[in-house]
């Protein structure tokens, strides 16, 4: 899954291709697919985005 980080002081955004997010106590945790976890202060993100592709979604057939 794609995970898109803006932080409040910068005008960048930061990209990682993540296993998973988690938060940890004040800390915003990406677990990135090559292993690293990179942690970001809660306190300083303005918006996170992630993008899960259809893994997990339920969908739905039209019935005749």
């Amino acid at each position: 899954m794609k995970v898109k980080i803006s932080l409040i002081e910068t005008s960048q955004v930061i990209e990682h291709d993540a296993k998973n997010t988690y938060t940890k106590g004040p800390f915003f945790c990406v677990f990135a697919a090559d292993g690293q976890v990179y942690k970001y202060p809660v306190a300083n993100i303005w918006r996170v985005a992630e993008d899960y592709g259809d893994s997990g979604r339920a969908t739905t057939t039209p019935t005749a």
